[in-house]
């Protein structure tokens, strides 16, 4: 691998400018990223072992293994359930269209040599949006058609698609707000350091949505959870609480709760201007990935040491595997 790709994949694992405290973990367990059926009987799951799993959602057993290029960075079930996207990174072949039906792959084109981290399907479901590690924002049809292509920031690790309205809220080297109709970008200075923000997502309400920061720990920046009012004014609440970066973040749709996977699973409560941690489960290896079924009973989180677990609506654990 050259310099200049090797530079480019560290900035995008948040290992380069940001140091974090010693792992306890391989970084091949890695599992990056999970995400439900829309019926909620599977589970996709995938990171650094090369392989997309689909889980069983009740018994967390293999369905299928389908190999991939590189590692797994964020998956996202379209809504009619017969195809997944795939963010890869670090892989000639690029990010993916999964057909779970024909197992066919359509590899979506112009996004980074490096790869991407951040994916999401458009409410309706027509579009997908695709945040590269040069900082791009790609949109592409459902049959990976690509429709657009716009220079957002530096490197993108998150996005989310506002619930009505043709905005997409990304993560990265700072926080950005998309209007697709008018092509504006507006950023949003969270906190004075200078950070990376992992994760973003949008509450169902539409009124504001949250972010999650890496911190920096050689500079004794805590990683922080952030919740944004952007059509408002500048309103904010930021909160601590984790001892290591918040690497996924997700609103249960309809409640006032969010969950964050860091050095542990958490439950927040978020009532402007406060927030309060309602549940904390540590974890050792910490989570990366998380995703809360359609109806709030279920919860999967992913960890770095390769583990999936299930949670059930009292947040209390169901089910664990370890996938190799």
């Amino acid at each position: 691998m050259n310099i200049k790709l090797l530079l480019s994949s560290l900035i995008a694992l948040g290992l380069l400018n940001c140091p974090r405290q010693k792992d306890d973990y391989d970084v091949e367990t890695i599992l990056w990223s999970a995400d439900y059926s829309p019926d909620g009987k599977e589970i996709a799951v995938g990171g650094n072992h090369q392989k997309l799993f689909i889980l069983d959602a009740q018994n967390l057993e293999v369905k299928k293994e389908i190999a991939t290029p590189n590692t797994i960075t964020c998956l996202d079930w379209h809504p009619d359930g017969k195809r997944i996207a795939v963010a890869v990174q670090i892989a000639e072949s690029g990010p993916f269209l999964y057909n779970t039906q024909t197992t066919e792959h359509i590899f979506l084109d112009s996004i980074s040599v490096v790869g991407a981290r951040a994916t999401a399907w458009s409410p309706d479901g027509n579009t997908l949006a695709v945040g590269d590690n040069e900082g791009f924002l790609l949109l592409y049809q459902k049959d990976g058609s690509l429709i657009q292509k716009m220079k957002v920031e530096k490197i993108i690790t998150g996005l989310s698609w506002h619930p009505t309205q043709n905005l997409i809220a990304t993560s990265g080297s700072q926080i950005s707000l998309v209007n697709l109709d008018t092509e504006e970008i507006e950023s949003f200075p969270l906190r004075e350091e200078e950070v990376l923000y992992l994760c973003v997502d949008w509450h169902w309400s539409g009124l504001f949505f949250a972010a999650g920061d890496y911190g920096d720990f050689e500079k004794d920046y805590p990683p922080m959870l952030h919740f944004i009012h952007p059509f408002d004014g500048p309103k904010m609440k930021s909160e601590i609480g984790s001892k290591l970066e918040y690497r996924s973040i997700q609103w249960e749709e309809g409640q006032a709760n969010i969950a964050t996977a860091s050095d542990g699973l958490r439950i927040w409560e978020f009532r402007n201007p406060w927030a309060k941690v309602l549940k904390h489960k540590k974890s050792s290896p910490p989570l990366w990935g998380l995703d809360w079924n359609r109806d709030g009973t279920q919860l999967v989180t992913t960890s770095g040491g390769g583990e999936v677990i299930l949670w059930d609506q009292q947040f209390k654990e169901v089910k664990r595997v370890v996938l190799k």
